[in-house]
């Protein structure tokens, strides 16, 4: 009997099947013996984003994209939040030229611009008439609940047609909220 030699995506997937348990362990001693509180925050953000490819390379998939919501976005905003706290003088910010501004703004209407171009493209009422968007998915719109099609499709594919087909508008609201949250904190504190 003669093996099949893999291709190259199975020796890639087998190097990194190898490579990230490596790079976990060197990321969690690093966040035991760093220093400065920062780069340990940032060691440890290293180590979920590498326990979760490790995961999504296994196929625990639902595991992986938990690890990086809950445990990467939690620690992001802690990490804010230390910074935060920190009396880091590291340089004056009155000192500086007030270059941030047009920087932001062009930043800013880059963004409403293709936010703007994307709401077009679909084929979504533009501010909607009513926040009731089951009706533009038919199928979605025929069950009485949601519950009714998890027996139909995979549970994480309903969950992605909730947020992004049914309220892609909602989500995006959702999303500005969160980045005025994260955003309100570091204003206040300058």
């Amino acid at each position: 009997m003669s093996k099949k030699l893999p291709n190259n995506v199975t020796y890639l997937r087998l190097f990194l099947l190898e490579l990230l348990p490596f790079l976990a362990l060197v990321s969690a001693i690093f966040v035991i013996t760093a220093d400065n509180p920062i780069l340990g925050v940032l060691f440890l953000i290293g180590v979920f984003l590498t326990v979760s490819g490790y995961l999504a390379l296994i196929g625990l998939t639902f595991l992986a994209l938990t690890y990086l919501i809950i445990y990467v976005g939690a620690i992001a905003i802690l990490f804010l939040f230390v910074v935060m706290m920190m009396d880091l003088n590291l340089l004056d910010l009155s000192e500086l030229p007030s270059v941030s501004f047009p920087v932001a703004a062009i930043l800013a209407s880059s963004l409403l611009a293709s936010l703007i171009s994307l709401l077009n493209q679909c084929n979504i009422p533009f501010w909607f008439d009513s926040l009731n968007l089951i009706h533009l998915i038919p199928s979605l719109s025929s069950t009485l609940s949601w519950s009714s099609t998890f027996h139909l499709i995979e549970h994480l594919h309903v969950l992605g047609l909730a947020l992004y087909v049914a309220f892609p508008l909602l989500l995006i609201i959702v999303g500005l909220i969160l980045l005025l949250a994260i955003i309100g904190p570091i204003v206040l504190c300058l």
